[in-house]
This record gives structure tokens, C-alpha cells and sequence, in this order.
């Protein structure tokens, strides 16, 4: 959002955001478009539009079990004889993939890129080996998986510990953030803690997607985030974070607007903050 916004809110630009889950994931995009940006978003979840107005919608249906026989069917054209059986298997395929317009897509690009190779195999076992290979991922149950995951490796922290790495989720996942930043979040309570040695415990257990100590730096996962950010418990909690570190700014630095950030910061800090500091201004007076 911040690069969208100093490199292309002034000139007339196409947004396409693809798969949108939650309504956070599009706010942190709308809240930074320009007046001449124009979007482009995919869900299958239209309820995180309920508070968007003069939206125009395009729903779009899922294709029936001829059309996915066909899309399924077309990258063997050419390639060698499909013969009644081989059919038969497709269809069967197209049962499967039905309801997963997602698995759809993936179940192409495998099939196109087996039979784009200079010695491709027959058409039997492309097929056959796809649907083990979807009727395996079908019976894991990945946010569950997730969840044993996480609960068992939190249970390597103290209680501090938990509450401090929790604290971290009111910020994005995939972006870097600066030690300098944690620590001033983590330093908002009475208790004070090392960031180095807990971001490191932290990585050490799968915590965290990244953790360089050179550049002083962490990165959240997203699955994790979204695994914190799916309690409502936990919303509150970081909703009050995420005020008491807006407020932190505004007091020390004596804002009263998210655009004037002050230049004394240092350089890694400030540039966080250009990118981030706006959109929990925004989170932290809806509180």
C-alpha cells in the first residue's frame, strides 16, 4: 500500500487484488488508493464488502461438470490418444475437483506441464497420479494441522513471553519490522524484555517467517496471523495494542496527524513507519 501510494495514486492505475479473505486485507489496499485508481478484487467471501458503497459486483459461477471435462481434456490434445478409460478417469477427476475451483486451476497447470515436456508421460498416469494427488491434500486438515502446530510450540514460552509475541500480530505479515519498532511496542508495559533473545526463541520454535539479526529485523507468518486474528478475543486485545502504540507516537512526538511524522527517527524506523503508521492511525480511532 505505501509503494501504491508515492508511486502510482497521481497517475490513472489498475488495481487487481486476487483471493481477498478478510476485510483487513482490503482495507490496508483501499485506504491507500489514489483518485485515479481503479480496482480489480476477487473473493469468495462477499461479506467483506458489507461496508463498501457503489460497488459493482460480477458474480461468477463455478463451470459444470461438462466444461471442467473439457478444460481438463484440452492439454492432452495432440499428445497421444485418450481412450475410453482414460476418459473415464477424467470425469472422475472433474467429480473431485467440483466443488474446488482453486484445485481446478492447480489440476491444469500440472496437467499442461507434464504434456509440455519433450518426453511427456501417457495421459493414464498424468491423470492418476493428480487425483492421489488431490484426494491426499483433500484429507489433511490444514487449519488444524496449524493449529496443533502453533498451541504445542507456544507452550515452549512463558506467559509474558505469549502476550508479548501476540502483541506483534497488529502488524502485517511479510513486511519487515525493525527492532526499534518492537521494542517500543513491547516496552509499553511495565515489564522489559531482551528483543533480541525473544525474537530469536521465537524463530527457533517456527514463530517467526524471518529473523536477521544483521539487519535487525523480524518478519511475521501469515497463517499465523490469520490463526490470532480468527478469535475475537484476540481482536480486542490487539485493537487496545494497537491504540496504546498509535497513542505512544502522537504523545512522545506530539502528532495530531498521521502525516506528520517526525524526521529525528531513525532512518529504518521512519521508513516502517511511512509504510504502516497511517493505516493503525485509522485502526486505532475506530476503537
Amino acid at each position: 500500500p505505501y509503494d501504491l501510494v508515492h508511486k502510482w495514486s497521481n497517475k490513472p492505475t489498475l488495481v487487481v487484488i486476487d483471493n481477498v479473505e478478510t476485510v483487513e486485507e482490503l482495507a490496508l489496499f483501499l485506504n491507500s488508493s489514489g483518485e485515479s485508481c481503479l480496482w480489480l478484487i476477487t473473493t469468495q467471501k462477499i461479506d467483506i464488502f458489507a461496508n463498501c458503497n457503489d460497488l459493482k459486483l460480477i458474480e461468477l459461477t463455478p463451470l459444470n461438470k461438462q466444461e471442467s471435462v473439457a478444460a481438463l481434456k484440452k492439454p492432452f490434445e495432440g499428445k497421444g490418444q485418450i481412450d475410453k478409460n482414460d476418459e473415464k478417469k477424467i470425469e472422475e477427476l472433474a467429480d473431485l475437483l467440483y466443488d474446488w475451483p482453486l484445485l481446478l486451476n492447480l489440476a491444469l497447470k500440472d496437467i499442461q506441464g507434464q504434456m509440455n515436456m519433450p518426453h511427456y508421460p501417457k495421459p493414464k498416469a498424468v491423470i492418476e497420479n493428480l487425483t492421489k494427488n488431490i484426494k491426499d491434500w483433500m484429507k489433511f486438515d490444514h487449519e488444524n494441522k496449524i493449529s496443533v502446530t502453533i498451541e504445542k510450540n507456544l507452550k515452549y514460552l512463558t506467559r509474558e513471553e505469549k502476550e508479548y509475541f501476540k502483541e506483534l500480530f497488529i502488524f502485517t505479515a511479510d513486511i519487515d519490522i525493525p527492532y526499534s519498532i518492537i521494542e517500543k511496542l513491547w516496552n509499553l508495559s511495565d515489564i522489559k524484555i531482551n528483543v533480541d533473545i525473544l525474537c530469536r526463541k521465537l524463530y527457533y520454535l517456527s514463530l517467526l517467517k524471518k529473523y536477521d539479526i544483521s539487519q535487525q529485523v523480524i518478519q511475521l507468518h501469515t497463517h499465523l496471523r490469520r490463526y490470532f486474528l480468527s478469535k475475537n478475543e484476540t481482536k480486542k486485545y490487539l485493537a487496545e495494542i494497537n491504540k496504546k502504540f498509535v497513542e505512544y507516537y502522537a504523545e512522545q512526538y506530539n502528532l495530531n496527524s498521521p502525516e506528520n511524522l517526525p524526521d529525528n527517527l531513525p532512518l529504518q524506523e521512519k521508513n516502517f513507519l511511512l509504510r504502516v503508521y497511517k493505516h493503525h492511525w485509522r485502526l486505532a480511532r475506530k476503537c
